[in-house]
């Protein structure tokens, strides 16, 4: 089993490979046709089946001793060890004689058990009345038993109709059935059956033969084939027969059987051994002294399965007391065979580091990783054997611990995670290698080693987290994956636990996550948003715990879940869950709750474009304590629960103390997960998921049609399939099987450990997508419940009042939270930070000692307590040093080093200076925002009085126009024009230094003339009495002609002027701020500016040096009056929030780029519009 990798079978050499192959190809091809063809003759049917099966993950391939053997390509193991023939033959050989056993058909049910089932060896020549085969595998032990014993009656029972067909290339066919002719043997093949009709099978030629009795001889080991030889070894025919063999019964799900064994037990060669033995005495003298825990579990420890036996030469063995078969032939020969292909071809997973984002690629974190990416991707690191010296090693399957041995024999391991599920075979180890001598090892190099023992593989993902970030999660760079026996019953945790470990720096917390989470969490603490607290502290009443919870998803199947939504909702809790908030309001069905998982501003677009703002206001919202505070504003209320790990939980816990609050475990990775989790942890006890699909069966028809993924004819507003990998085929919730992505499917995996972890919730699963252990499916017009509107009001009072409460007081919290908390801290430590990256030199030795170094300030920078700086740089820190590790790694250190420590060098200091800038700034990633801009600009329409004045250059004012614009949309084009005939009409004017004075009293005034910033005061004290909010509106130029001169715009002398989108501005943000401050609009550039037209900006900055804070909103500026009043602007009438600017502005706030295609699809529509 532990040399089954297919390396170990092909030679090292791939051209002596190659000759081996090709010397072999014709025999091969000639045997096949040989044997189909006496198929054919002799077994039609079976020749037609084997003709037109297409699966084609198994073959026989040709090993590098010329000897033909069976391999899985899949997983990629080989069937039979490295001499398939001679195995074969021993393995029978050995049956016959150790453990051929002669099983009664007699009934009654004797209770003498050596009645029924008789010891009785086999020796060459002998007579055999039945024979039942399970397996045939290449068909080698078929001649072999033909040609050695007389058997009268040959059953063979096949399951995968694959090794019929390497069965043809394998052996000769024609002269097994030359054979069975002569010796009068009846054949009996079972294809595509595993041997669950036996009982029948049996009973039907007892009829015909009159047979009493049968041998059972096992050629491999599937679960079913162990089930039945354990059904025949403990119970009688008569209990069997009437039964009719209930192989479930049997079948042990828990136990790892190499497919192939090579031998059975002689009883003359092998010992068995128990807690007497000097050497597990010793070792477990050892582990007592560095890992008690161990100790206590395998002090008095009984083998379940496996028992460790001794060999005649010393070495140590399992012995499988049901089958009496022997784990492997020779345990430490093939041990080391084993170790020596790691050695060979040794693995490393890595990291996956390449996620910049998606919509969240204007974090400074991903722009950072953006840049490395360049880098990584010139990187190529040389495929060599394994080094003497390793960093770091998982090794998952430890067996008896001969591998283990002859690695640490002729390597040093710093860093090593042994992970071994089956506790039988550690047990093993125990009597097998000297625990002591590799303790001593790791002590005698300062190295880590963490043993984790009987973990079904549910665990393994957290435990081998938490160990990787005790010791810096950037290692996995450097780390290789040994596994050291295939599992095939384990493969599908193993593969999750390595998919996890490789997404753990992309995926994890960084500065951004971090610096908004963090931000976003004290806000809604001090505004006194109520707090999921400790279940101790508000049990759910009896009565109420069955109240139905429905868990509404956006999922495609939602689309005919309404109904049953809508009749059975004045008795349940109805939650939308993200995105399924627009179908439910187009439904006209209002949630008790709204859930959002997401930080970010995204959720604000999305619950935006419902357009129904007082809708959202009649719904409470639901979420973890790192909820955009905008997205709050939004709902009648705001519930927030803390998420476990995050820092914005642990650094509010930090102040708040742990004792009275909910940490959610299992709150990821999307909306429905969290809601699943909290109203498990809650203690309501019926669920309903609807929606939550997980899965689709057409990937154009993904989620809800009503949903804001589509348009109001259907139509996806984006290509999902191309954004997102849609191809994974997972099983499906009421058809066989649908398709997801990742990010589902690891929804899935958590939701599971969601329902495990609180046995006492039910939840009913009538989405139409993928099948969710721990559910039980349920269409949703079978819904039945009992619950009444009285009591889910009751349950609403509950949740609202005693399971969430605000933080008593708040002023406290604050007080001690900056205390604790200071920025001053922050600075001092970044500074020390800074100053550690700034003095390394680009050199391996150096650039190793800086990723020791880093993460040791971090650390020390947690330990005491004093700042955020931990929180916020850890993840992006942690990024930083598998990413200048994996350079170190590669085969371009010595030149590419130089630029990633220089680009970390820059990014570091950008970070550090951006958070210093606003602390407390909010997120402001954007999802759709010309939608929602939409949605929120018919909140405002220009049905009042539009007055225009123009002042003169002596101050005196003069009325040029009045005009009205009734019900009219304020970006609509009648309104746009109407400004645009004006702003044209008026040449006298420079519009290029113009100033707009609006205010929010009983008209809209839009104000043009000459001005800088130092008249501002004057202008405000000439209109305190009649406008005292007055605003101020400025173009920072001196052109207003780029329209008729391209030759100028496109040298980057003059900014594209256009009239039209300044008019469109104006009243967006004179509607959108009531509070006085100065607009700038920003310039907009085609080419980079040349020196004239930077002169010309750094004059209009000159006007303007009277302000050290602003608000930057992408094309202009807001700049408030009052500094202590920039919280009252930060968000426009577009629904925009503006970047707060703690500083003076500089010459980049006041201009940005736009590419040729998009000018002159402007320049094209201001020709259609003017």
């Amino acid at each position: 089993m532990i040399i089954n990798d297919i390396r170990i079978h092909l030679h090292a050499d791939e051209e002596i490979q190659k000759s081996i192959e090709a010397e072999n190809a014709e025999t091969l091809i000639k045997t096949y046709k040989k044997g189909l063809q006496t198929l054919k003759i002799n077994m039609p049917q079976l020749a037609s089946l084997v003709e037109n099966e297409r699966s084609s993950n198994i073959s026989v391939f040709c090993n590098k001793f010329g000897e033909l053997n069976i391999i899985d390509y899949g997983a990629g193991q080989a069937f039979y060890g490295l001499h398939p023939e001679q195995e074969v033959c021993s393995h029978v050989d050995s049956w016959a004689s150790h453990a051929a056993k002669k099983y009664s058909l007699k009934s009654p049910p004797s209770p003498d058990k050596s009645a029924r089932l008789e010891n009785a060896p086999l020796v060459k020549g002998d007579t055999i009345d039945t024979l039942v085969s399970l397996g045939l595998g290449g068909g080698i032990h078929i001649e072999y038993l033909l040609t050695e014993y007389s058997i009268r009656h040959l059953i063979i029972y096949e399951p995968e109709i694959q090794y019929f067909k390497a069965s043809l290339m394998m052996c000769d066919w024609s002269r097994i059935f030359s054979v069975a002719r002569d010796n009068n043997t009846l054949l009996f093949f079972m294809p595509q059956n595993d041997g669950n009709t036996i009982v029948d099978d049996l009973l039907e030629l007892k009829q015909h033969e009159n047979i009493n009795d049968f041998y059972l001889y096992k050629h491999y080991s599937t679960p079913v084939s162990d089930a039945i030889f354990r059904a025949f070894s403990e119970d009688d025919w008569a209990v069997l027969s009437a039964q009719n063999l209930n192989v479930e019964k049997y079948i042990r799900r828990d136990v790892l059987k190499p497919v192939w064994s090579t031998v059975y037990l002689d009883p003359d060669t092998h010992e068995a051994l128990n807690d007497t033995a000097p050497r597990f005495v010793e070792n477990l003298k050892a582990f007592k002294k560095y890992f008690p825990d161990i100790f206590d579990e395998f002090k008095e420890f009984t083998p379940a399965y496996w028992f460790p036996v001794k060999c005649e030469n010393g070495d140590i063995n399992l012995l499988d007391k049901t089958d009496n078969t022997l784990f492997l032939s020779n345990p430490r020969t093939e041990g080391e065979l084993n170790q020596q292909n790691f050695a060979r071809y040794p693995h490393k997973d890595g990291l996956i580091m390449g996620y910049t984002g998606g919509k969240l690629n204007d974090y400074l974190h991903y722009q950072y990783v953006e840049e490395t990416e360049g880098l990584l991707d010139k990187l190529h690191e040389t495929k060599s054997n394994l080094p003497e010296e390793i960093k770091s090693l998982i090794l998952f399957g430890l067996g008896f611990g001969y591998q283990l041995e002859a690695l640490l024999a002729s390597h040093s391991v710093n860093k090593l995670f042994i992970c071994e599920p089956d506790r039988d075979f550690f047990y093993a180890s125990l009597f097998a290698i000297d625990w002591q001598a590799i303790f001593d090892q790791t002590e005698a190099i300062e190295g880590r080693l963490y043993v984790n023992i009987g973990d079904d593989g549910s665990n393994l993902s957290n435990d081998l987290t938490h160990q990787f970030y005790a010791v810096g999660p950037y290692n996995l760079v450097d780390t290789y994956f040994y596994q050291s026996y295939f599992n095939p019953t384990l493969s599908h945790a193993i593969a999750n636990m390595r998919e996890h470990l490789q997404l753990l720096i992309s995926m994890g917390e960084y500065f951004d996550h971090a610096r908004f989470g963090i931000s976003h969490t004290k806000e809604m603490i001090l505004r006194g948003s109520p707090i999921l607290t400790k279940k101790a502290l508000r049990p759910v009443p009896a009565d109420l715990a069955d109240v139905p919870v429905f868990i509404v998803g956006n999922g495609p199947s939602l689309d005919a879940s309404i109904e049953a939504i809508k009749e059975w909702r004045d008795s349940s809790i109805v939650i939308s869950c993200g995105t399924a908030l627009m179908p439910l309001e187009k439904a006209g069905i209002t949630p008790d709750y709204h859930a959002e998982i997401e930080q970010n501003r995204s959720t604000f677009d999305w619950c935006s474009r419902v357009g129904a703002f007082d809708y959202l206001k009649k719904i409470t919202l639901i979420s973890c304590n790192g909820i955009h505070p905008d997205t709050s504003d939004l709902f009648g209320k705001t519930l927030i629960a803390f998420k476990d790990g995050e820092s914005s939980t642990v650094s509010s816990l930090e102040v708040l103390g742990r004792e009275n609050y909910t940490e959610l475990k299992f709150a990821y990775p999307t909306v429905a997960n969290l809601v699943n989790n909290l109203f498990c942890e809650l203690g309501f006890t019926q669920l309903y998921l609807f929606g939550i699909d997980l899965g689709f069966a057409d990937d154009t028809y993904h989620h809800s049609k009503d949903s804001g993924y589509y348009d109001e004819d259907g139509n996806e507003i984006y290509d999902y399939r191309e954004a997102n990998n849609t191809a994974i085929k997972t099983r499906g919730n009421f058809r066989p099987f649908v398709f997801t992505k990742y990010e589902f499917k690891m929804s899935r995996t958590i939701l599971e450990q969601v329902y495990s972890k609180y046995p006492g919730s039910t939840c009913y699963n009538t989405s139409d997508g993928a099948f969710i252990n721990g559910t039980s499916p349920l269409a949703p017009d079978l819904i039945l419940t009992t619950s009444t509107p009285q009591a889910r009001e009751a349950s609403l009072t509950f949740i609202d009042t005693v399971a969430f409460r605000p933080v008593s007081n708040t002023a406290q919290f604050a007080e001690t939270y900056n205390e604790r908390y200071q920025t001053g801290s922050f600075r001092n430590e970044a500074e020390k930070l800074r100053s550690l990256i700034d003095s390394t030199e680009a050199t391996s030795t150096a650039v190793e000692r800086l990723v020791d170094a880093q993460r040791k300030l971090i650390f020390d920078s947690y330990s005491k307590g004093k700042s955020l700086l931990f929180y916020l740089l850890h993840g992006t820190v942690n990024y930083t040093n598998a990413f200048l590790i994996k350079v170190i790694a590669s085969d371009e250190a010595e030149t590419l080093l130089p630029a990633a420590l220089e680009s970390w060098k820059k990014w570091s200091g950008i970070l550090i200076d951006d958070y210093l800038e606003a602390p407390d700034a909010y997120d402001l990633i954007s999802s759709f925002r010309h939608l929602r801009i939409v949605s929120y600009c018919n909140k405002y329409t220009l049905n009042r009085l539009c007055e225009f004045y123009i002042p003169t250059s002596d101050g005196m004012f003069e009325k040029i126009y009045n005009g009205t614009f009734e019900n009219k949309n304020c970006v609509e084009e009648t309104a746009q024009k109407e400004l645009v005939m004006f702003n044209k009409s008026w040449d006298d004017v420079s519009f290029a230094r113009a100033i707009a004075i609006c205010t929010d009293s009983n008209s809209d005034l839009l104000f043009t003339g000459t001005c800088n910033w130092s008249d501002i005061d004057r202008w405000r004290s000439a209109l305190k009495d009649k406008f005292p909010d007055a605003s101020f509106y400025y173009y920072p130029s001196e052109h207003d002609d780029s329209i008729d001169d391209e030759n100028r715009l496109f040298k980057g002398e003059i900014p594209f002027f256009a009239p039209l989108f300044h008019a469109r501005q104006m009243p967006l943000m004179r509607k959108g701020i009531a509070h006085a401050c100065l607009f700038v609009e920003k310039l907009r550039f085609v080419a980079e500016p040349d020196e004239i037209a930077i002169k010309s900006m750094e004059k209009q900055i000159a006007q303007l040096s009277g302000s050290d804070l602003f608000l930057d909103f992408g094309n202009y500026l807001a700049i408030p009056l009052n500094p202590g009043d920039y919280h009252k602007i930060a968000v426009d009438i577009k629904g925009d929030r503006g970047v707060i600017r703690n500083r003076t502005i500089q010459l980049e706030d006041i201009f940005y780029m736009i590419d040729e295609t998009v000018y002159l699809r402007q320049k094209k529509w201001l020709a259609d519009n003017t």
